[in-house]
C-alpha cells in the first residue's frame, strides 16, 4: 500500500520555478541541513564532527542549502537560503513551534520541509498528525511549501508526509532514491577528509558521521 503511494504520487500544479526574483528561502531540517561541531571522546580526535553546516559535507559550499542559496542568487544575489536545525522537533513533537521555528519563518517566501529522519518508529503513528501540524505552521507564513521526504527510506513517515502534500495542495519530492540507488557512492568512510569551521582539513573518525550524505548525495538532494 505505502509502495503503491511512491508510484502514484504525483506533484501538484503548485510548481515552484527559479526567477529573477530575490527569493527568501528558509530549510527547515536536521543534521542533514546543519549540524554545528559534536564533542566526542574517540581516541586522537577533538570531536566527532567539526563543521557547521549540513553533515557530511566536505566544505559549506558543499551541502545542499548552500547549493541551492547559490541556484537562486545565479538568478538574483539579493536570494538567500537560510536553515535551522530542528531536530529537537523530531524529538518532541509538543514543542513550542514559535519558540523553534517563528524567528526563523517570518519574511519568508518559500519553506522546505526537509525533516524526520530522527523520528523513532514507535512514533510513526504520531507523526502522521505532527507533521501535517508543522505543514499547517508553516503555510501561516508563506503559501510556498515544498515537502521534502526523508533520506532514508521510512514508508510510514513518507506516507504522513504524501498525504500533507495531497491535503495542502503541495509539492512532495521524493529523496529516498538517492541512499537506495547510489548508495556506495553518496556515503563517506571513516578516513575520508572534511574540513572544519576553520576550514583545516580531518580525517572522518566514526562511522556514525558517514550515515549522512557526502558531497554527492548533498548535490542529489
Amino acid at each position: 500500500m505505502v509502495q503503491g503511494l511512491y508510484e502514484a504520487y504525483t506533484l501538484t500544479d503548485k510548481v515552484v520555478t527559479l526567477d529573477t526574483t530575490a527569493h527568501q528561502v528558509l530549510c527547515i531540517g536536521n543534521s542533514i541541513t546543519l549540524q554545528p561541531p559534536m564533542k566526542g571522546d574517540l581516541p586522537g580526535a577533538d570531536s566527532l564532527w567539526r563543521g557547521n553546516w549540513g553533515m557530511c559535507a566536505s566544505r559549506p559550499e558543499f551541502d545542499y542549502v548552500h547549493r541551492l542559496e547559490a541556484m537562486f542568487k545565479a538568478d538574483n544575489e539579493r536570494s538567500t537560503v537560510s536553515c535551522i536545525n530542528a531536530w529537537v522537533w523530531e524529538q518532541d513533537f509538543s514543542i513550542d513551534k514559535d519558540s523553534l521555528l517563528r524567528p526563523s519563518c517570518i519574511d519568508k517566501d518559500l519553506i522546505i520541509l526537509r525533516i524526520g529522519e530522527n523520528v523513532k518508529q514507535d512514533r510513526e503513528e504520531q507523526f502522521m498528525t505532527a507533521f501535517d501540524e508543522l505543514v499547517a505552521y508553516c503555510l501561516s507564513y508563506t503559501p510556498n511549501v515544498v515537502i521534502a521526504g526523508c533520506y532514508w527510506k521510512a514508508p510510514r513517515k513518507e506516507q504522513a508526509m504524501i498525504r500533507a502534500a495531497r491535503r495542502h495542495n503541495l509539492p512532495y519530492v521524493p529523496l529516498f532514491w538517492i541512499d537506495k540507488t547510489y548508495h556506495d557512492e553518496v556515503i563517506a568512510h571513516v578516513g575520508d577528509t572534511v574540513y572544519d569551521v576553520r576550514l583545516q582539513p580531518y580525517p572522518i573518525a566514526t562511522e556514525f558521521i558517514c550515515t549522512h550524505p557526502n558531497d554527492k548525495g548533498m548535490e542529489m538532494i
